[in-house]
């Protein structure tokens, strides 16, 4: 989402959670710094109409164990991201990761970019694994109806990790939201559209 110029010099700041994130943005913004946020988001699974019934029965038990007791539910989460630690992570590349998906992961140059991206997340253990998504269960402190920049909601068509329940809440309650959907094209369509995207952030 865009924020409103303030400076000469432009910073794009990508993530995806991203509490860590937000505060590097405001740290910049203070120093005067032009600061586009390009953020990989979920609407928070309360929010969003059917999104519980989209996790798998261990998803929503610890969802749910942590809405009841926030101590018991991040013991849940931990022991179930232990195994993103270490070489583990390789192992989401042994399985489909849907025909649109797929076919940009046989190209080498976003193969090794998305490795590169999980063995450095994995470096440290599954903490930040864990943090991210102590951070989506719980509340943000606002509402995305709030939000009052300009923001552009981006899907593939044919994700099979993010459902399209959640772009469709975002446009619905955020109210300069814009939906661009990519028809057929999976969860790594940015690596086809880095440009445009990009580009409406200008």
């Amino acid at each position: 989402m865009p924020i409103k110029k303030t400076a000469a010099k432009t910073v794009v700041v990508a993530f995806s959670g991203g509490k860590d994130s937000t505060a590097a943005i405001l740290n910049l913004r203070e120093q005067g710094y032009d600061v586009r946020a390009l953020t990989m988001r979920l609407g928070l699974t309360g929010e969003v109409p059917g999104a519980l019934d989209e996790f798998s029965p261990e998803g929503r038990a610890n969802y749910e164990l942590f809405q009841r007791d926030r101590a018991a539910g991040i013991e849940a989460i931990t022991r179930r991201r232990q195994s993103y630690a270490g070489d583990a992570w390789q192992a989401v590349f042994t399985e489909s990761w849907g025909d649109a998906d797929d076919r940009l992961l046989a190209r080498p140059d976003v193969l090794e970019a998305m490795k590169e991206c999980l063995r450095e997340g994995a470096r440290q253990g599954s903490a930040g694994y864990v943090e991210d998504e102590i951070a989506d269960a719980g509340p943000d402190g606002f509402t995305v109806a709030d939000i009052r920049q300009e923001v552009h909601v981006w899907i593939g068509g044919a994700d099979p990790q993010v459902s399209r329940l959640h772009a469709d809440y975002l446009v619905a309650t955020i109210p300069r939201a814009t939906l661009v959907s990519f028809p057929g094209e999976g969860h790594l369509f940015p690596f086809d559209h880095w440009g445009e995207m990009l580009a409406a952030l200008s």
